[in-house]
């Protein structure tokens, strides 16, 4: 736990113990799950809800998770995809089947397998699992995939597309 005001740079390299030698920051998942990326343009973004509402980000449950340049973000949203469907409680049908079928697409995204309309399907998905799903789970399940899709576009696109 740190208090609030913490610039990222502080935390992620002084507190935390930085990334392995060599490597430099990709990207830095905040807020958890359902939180949104920062990039190394951000580091020196001090951890407090106005600061990081300027720059896209999100404080949310204070998670802050950094990837650094050898990780391929696509199995990150996959396994975003994956937690959300193991977690949805099947109540609602947006959630339940939303998440299974986020989950599906990003596994495959994650495998190499891309189809042009995945990124589409990704953001329709998230958008009605967002506005109809009953509960925040269902609601937040996509945003960390559509912040990733803002951030860098092709990692949601065929590799001829890139």
């Amino acid at each position: 736990e740190v208090p609030f005001g913490v610039p990222l740079r502080h935390l992620i390299f002084d507190l935390a113990g930085g990334l392995r030698e060599g490597r430099r920051v990709q990207a830095i998942l905040t807020g958890g799950a359902a939180g949104t990326f920062l990039t190394a343009e951000h580091l020196d973004t001090p951890l407090t809800f106005e600061d990081f509402k300027r720059v896209g980000g999100t404080v949310g449950a204070g998670t802050v998770m950094v990837f650094d340049d050898t990780v391929d973000l696509r199995d990150v949203l996959a396994r975003i995809g994956a937690f959300f469907a193991h977690e949805s409680c099947g109540k609602c049908y947006p959630c339940q089947m939303g998440t299974q079928r986020q989950a599906e697409i990003l596994g495959r995204i994650a495998d190499g397998d891309v189809r042009d309309d995945d990124a589409t399907t990704l953001i329709e998905l998230g958008q009605v699992m967002t506005d109809t799903s009953i509960c925040g789970l269902g609601q937040a399940a996509s945003w960390a995939i559509i912040d990733a899709h803002k951030r860098w576009p092709a990692l949601l696109k065929p590799l001829e597309a890139r």
